[in-house]
């Protein structure tokens, strides 16, 4: 201990306690008031939200693949069910599932499962579809800062028999 407090350096039939404590106090004090390595102190405090930020970035960035995947297997169903005659709501929102898994390649164990749905009147059998798929992706990063799940969405609408588009 004498290479980190050299005040404390007592001879054997030294001073009193109450001295040794003025002594352990002021060693303390200059301690406190020491500037010499405030850089690494300060970048290990700032290092925490650096990192929540660098976590919550990636797991951003993989929310936005999984819903540029999720907005094409949704555009497929769409599709699928607007080229498909003689439905009604129930066959619609079964056929505009099925289309969906068929095209959605994501690994649903790491990104969870997507539901598809038609909203009510979101289905015309004369004109129009609107499909829209909501998922709880898990995080993995950011579970750390206790945000479990990202909410990601996204809807896609198919019109058909116009003959003017403009």
């Amino acid at each position: 201990l004498h290479f980190l407090c050299p005040k404390l350096l007592l001879p054997e039939n030294g001073p009193s306690m109450q001295i040794r404590t003025q002594n352990l106090a002021a060693t303390m004090r200059s301690f406190l008031r020491s500037a010499r390595g405030n850089v690494a102190m300060m970048f290990a405090i700032a290092l925490i939200p650096l990192m929540i930020g660098a976590a919550a970035g990636l797991d951003f960035a993989r929310g936005m693949l999984v819903r540029q995947q999720m907005s094409e297997a949704l555009d497929a169903a769409a599709l699928a069910v607007g080229s498909s005659t003689g439905l009604n709501q129930t066959s619609a929102q079964t056929l505009a599932q099925q289309y969906f898994n068929a095209n959605f390649t994501v690994d649903t164990s790491a990104y969870g499962v997507p539901t598809v749905s038609i909203p009510s009147g979101g289905y015309n059998s004369t004109g129009s579809v609107q499909l829209s798929a909501t998922d709880n992706m898990p995080t993995v990063l950011m579970k750390l800062a206790g945000i479990t799940s990202l909410p990601i969405s996204t809807t896609s609408t198919v019109v058909w028999g116009q003959t003017k588009l403009w």
